[in-house]
């Protein structure tokens, strides 16, 4: 078992399960996991904004957090989230770029949930070629290269490989935190956008029903200097379920 500690740095970006919480406390352990870290690597206009619309540098990588379609007071004040990532990732300087939210597009998931997540949140993303991260959705999905994600238009030569640059990026659902893991629905059987996939119906298979719940974590490691980012996404089981590359 590895344990962190109450003094390791965590950057979170608010969700549904955190509406009812955020103004009664959880924004303070929030503001203060993100005080941990070096002074202004997060920051936002407005203070109340981290952990809603806020952005974070951490080496060579610029992060952009973004909370459409939250029901939090501050967060609504927002009205159009597309507008906010599109003036942040102008700004930056990073050579890396990552978009982050919760919710997910229903055309842009395994499961049937419908959020009213606009595809213009993602094409703000894929113009300025910021990788996109999401969760919600309690399965593993990581796409292709998408050149247009209303369109579901995606690059069928490279499986493993991502590029993000202006123009193409690609998206991960990373939901799986432990709660439980979903089966895919079946309305998404037919997705050949997505990459790699991780749902309850693989997992049951696998362990030939077994075992009815597991968790996973996505790992990058992103250098200045590079033009190519590792990444791979790890279970609990301490087995590896997909392995693949960011370009830029």
């Amino acid at each position: 078992d590895i344990y962190l500690g109450d003094k390791f740095p965590v950057i979170a970006v608010a969700g549904n399960h955190e509406e009812k919480a955020w103004d009664s406390g959880y924004k303070d352990v929030v503001r203060k996991q993100i005080e941990l870290l070096p002074k202004g690597t997060c920051t936002s206009s407005v203070p109340e904004n981290l952990g809603l619309y806020f952005d974070c540098v951490l080496g060579p990588v610029h992060f952009v957090f973004a909370t459409p379609d939250i029901r939090i007071a501050q967060a609504e004040k927002t009205k159009k989230p597309e507008d906010f990532l599109k003036k942040q990732l102008k700004q930056s300087k990073s050579p890396w770029n990552i978009c982050a939210w919760h919710k997910v597009h229903e055309g842009m998931q395994l499961g049937d949930k419908k959020d009213k997540i606009s595809w213009d949140i993602y094409e703000a993303c894929r113009a300025s070629g910021a990788y996109i991260v999401s969760g919600h959705d309690h399965v593993y999905a990581r796409s292709r290269t998408m050149f247009d994600f209303p369109k579901r238009i995606f690059a069928t030569s490279t499986v493993d490989i991502v590029q993000v640059v202006p123009g193409k990026t690609g998206a991960v659902i990373v939901g799986l935190g432990g709660k439980d893991i979903r089966p895919r629905a079946p309305s998404q059987l037919v997705t050949p956008w997505w990459a790699r996939v991780y749902t309850a119906d693989i997992l049951k298979a696998e362990t030939e029903g077994q075992r009815k719940n597991i968790a996973g974590v996505l790992f990058c490691t992103f250098e200045r200097d590079k033009k190519s980012a590792p990444c791979y996404f790890k279970m609990t089981d301490g087995k590896i379920k997909d392995e693949f590359t960011l370009m830029r």
